[in-house]
């Protein structure tokens, strides 16, 4: 499966964990294994980091 993320650039931290608990939940669930993140912006620097904490 493979999930896009692009987000804002103004994303608050407080997601970052229901975002973690996202990514895990579709790559666990739904065979989640290629990822197209943005690079601009908060949101996509969160993806990025929890991503790559994930593997």
């Amino acid at each position: 499966m493979t999930v896009t993320f692009f987000g804002h650039k103004d994303t608050p931290k407080n997601i970052e964990q229901t975002l973690r608990s996202t990514l895990v939940d579709l790559i666990e669930n739904h065979g989640a294994d290629v990822f197209y993140v943005g690079n601009n912006g908060n949101f996509d620097t969160m993806v990025r980091r929890q991503l790559e904490a994930l593997s």
